[in-house]
């Protein structure tokens, strides 16, 4: 088996981590290292969603129904309830889009383990260690981040360009289509921009794996 150093070995002739050939490469080699990067994916989604639980409790945590209201028909419990606590709502929020960003960039560090722990192993053919694994985590954090920036700049373009060119084609068939008819036209744009920033993600997890 062909094997495509990733680490070079220590000066005291430590192991190092190398490459396993495409078809070697399989998630069920590894359950505990996707185990663990889906426990940090849930813990960072936990504590950025723990204030608007919070929030949410305090409104309704002796309402018989529970939060029940709040997904009733028409709305009127959650529009009361933005309307009552829009600086805690904003908080809130404020700070799950904190945790989110600062798990974002921390997440680096296990994603760049994991994806290391299912598609590499020591010179030797055995599995990577844990420990190995982190260490070609953190080394691969600022690679990872600097095409993550790069996806997030894509996004931001392609979004901007698909509110200018929906704003344009509206602009452009008022006067023939109507305003109703051009608005629908214009609003057709929308899962083009989309589709587009999709494949945008699909391109970083594609670079992140390469």
């Amino acid at each position: 088996m062909t094997l495509e150093v990733l680490l070079a070995g220590d000066d005291a002739g430590g192991p190092a981590l190398a490459s396993l050939p495409t078809h070697a490469v399989r998630a069920r080699r590894r359950p505990w290292a996707l185990a663990g990067l889906w426990a940090w994916e849930s813990a960072v989604a936990l504590v950025a969603a723990a204030p608007v639980a919070s929030l949410v409790n305090a409104a309704y945590g002796t309402d018989p129904a529970g939060d029940a209201p709040l997904f009733a028909p028409g709305g009127r419990a959650l529009l009361d309830l933005v309307w009552r606590e829009p600086r805690g709502l904003h908080a809130s929020a404020m700070g799950a889009l904190a945790v989110l960003a600062l798990g974002a960039v921390l997440g680096l560090v296990p994603l760049g383990a994991t994806l290391t722990a299912l598609s590499g192993c020591a010179r030797d053919g055995r599995a990577a260690g844990w420990r190995a694994c982190l260490s070609e985590g953190v080394r691969l954090v600022p690679l990872m981040a600097l095409l993550a920036l790069a996806a997030v700049a894509g996004q931001a373009i392609l979004a901007v360009a698909g509110s200018v060119a929906s704003a344009l084609v509206e602009a452009g068939l008022h006067d023939r289509l109507g305003e109703a008819r051009a608005q629908q036209v214009a609003v057709a744009i929308a899962p083009l921009a989309a589709a587009a920033i999709a494949a945008v993600v699909a391109a970083l997890d594609l670079a992140c794996a390469a």
